[in-house]
């Protein structure tokens, strides 16, 4: 598959950023991510993804105190044959420069426990919030219960307080696109807040603890509609030595139709983080004009760190019990992920 020049381009800036990154307090890592799929129902199969990308972190002082945090995730996505694949890419065969998380946190209280942000943010929902799943195979509910909106342009409030980490946003309701308006004229939004044990930052095996969250949007599909939905969601990450177990439920209405969301994982990993394994049960359930309908699929997959740049990735999964008339298939998905920091 060809390479888009823009990304090439993209990339070559990357392999120089480490010095850049010395002389201004720049944090900034390149990634170079390689993807491929087999279904077993579908076609065109097997399916490639490359990802290059510059994930960047800054922060600002005045007289040695920090008053902001500044951070971005830029990516050149380019699929080849590949079926399955984010809206932004709009055929089988495409690339596109995207922007992923990238934010300005300013530090209002100077304390931690107020803080402003704008820009492009992950919206705070469940599991999304303590885990980090960025660039990864291992997904959690949060795609089908936002509706995709995992990132999307806007205001927020964050903090933590006594134990306590919160943090709230109101966005455009389009996600990566720029339009932000549907095709009967209405304007998106999106709303989500989230309250929890106190967590540092995402990890890949975040720290044990529990949390509430809601969302509610007007948000646009990537049809033009404008769809209504609302979630409260409970999650909760425990570990017992070495296992670890992540659970979210989350209730509320896409449309009209009221929607019930279960998710499960069990996951064990070396002393060091290196290897680790992961089952995963999730469960999708839908009321509809002739009941209840669910989708239901297991997922089992490993992460094992080569080296300090590489990160070798693979998951098999079983979907079954789908909605509509989409096959009962498997699906393999193998990556590659090399990060130079």
């Amino acid at each position: 598959m060809l390479i888009s020049l823009r990304g090439s381009v993209l990339f070559l800036l990357s392999l120089s950023a480490t010095s850049f990154a010395e002389d201004n307090d720049w944090r900034i890592a390149p990634e170079l991510i390689l993807k491929n799929q087999w279904l077993s129902e579908t076609n065109p199969s097997p399916g490639s993804w490359i990802s290059l990308g510059l994930d960047g972190y800054k922060s600002f002082s005045i007289n040695g105190k920090k008053f902001a945090t500044a951070s971005f995730q830029i990516y050149e996505w380019c699929v080849n044959d590949r079926a399955r694949r984010p809206s932004v890419l709009e055929d089988k065969d495409d690339c596109q420069l995207v922007t992923k998380t990238s934010v300005v946190n300013f530090h209002v209280s100077g304390d931690g426990k107020f803080n402003i942000l704008v820009g492009h943010p992950e919206l705070p929902f469940g599991l999304g919030v303590p885990v980090s799943s960025s660039e990864t195979l291992r997904s959690m509910l949060t795609p089908r219960d936002i509706g995709g909106l995992k990132v999307d342009w806007g205001i927020g409030v964050n903090g933590t307080v006594d134990g306590w980490s919160y943090a709230a946003t109101l966005t455009r309701g389009s996600g990566f696109e720029w339009e932000n308006e549907g095709r009967d004229g209405k304007s998106p939004w999106a709303f989500a807040a989230r309250i929890g044990t106190a967590t540092d930052s995402q990890r890949y095996l975040p720290v044990e603890g529990y949390g509430l969250s809601y969302f509610s949007s007007e948000g646009l599909t990537p049809n033009g509609a404008v769809v209504d939905r609302w979630r409260v969601a409970g999650d909760w990450v425990d570990y017992l030595g070495p296992w670890g177990v992540m659970a979210q439920l989350s209730v509320g209405e896409t449309g009209s139709k009221p929607t019930r969301n279960y998710f499960l994982e069990l996951n064990r990993s070396d002393q060091l983080e290196r290897l680790v394994g992961y089952l995963q049960l999730k469960s999708f359930n839908e009321e509809r004009m002739t009941g209840w309908e669910k989708a239901n699929s297991v997922h089992f997959g490993a992460r094992y760190q080569l080296t300090k740049v590489a990160i070798l990735s693979a998951e098999i999964s079983r979907e079954f019990d789908v909605f509509g008339a989409a096959p009962e298939q498997t699906i393999i998905d193998v990556q590659l992920k090399l990060r130079w920091e």
